[in-house]
């Protein structure tokens, strides 16, 4: 599985919303949220990291959060192969590392 990092722009956040579905996608979310094949997706099918590079059609998402329950990032897993089969049960290790990606961001 090849992994990426979704970076900040510096667009204006209205700019980004318009063009990128995975703009808000997930980050209201306790639990990560999995797109199995981006294909069969199509709120999220025409977004730039589906389209162009890293053509991703697997992507799982788990939002950072502060302490205080607001979230201000997200982590994500992608691959460019679909995986129908992946579920809430494969996540331990994306909770792991957003948790401690939170605990190094807040310290």
């Amino acid at each position: 599985m090849d992994g990426w990092i979704i970076r900040p722009s510096d667009e204006f956040p209205s700019q980004l919303e318009e063009r990128d579905p995975l703009f808000h996608l997930g980050l209201d979310r306790d639990i990560p949220t999995i797109i199995c094949d981006s294909a069969k997706e199509e709120r999220i099918s025409h977004g730039a990291y589906f389209t162009g590079e890293p053509r991703l059609r697997f992507l799982v998402l788990a939002s950072v959060k502060y302490d205080t329950g607001v979230r201000f990032a997200r982590l994500g897993m992608g691959d460019r192969e679909p995986r129908p089969e992946f579920s809430l049960n494969d996540c331990d290790y994306l909770i792991e590392a957003v948790q401690k990606v939170g605990d190094i961001l807040l310290a």
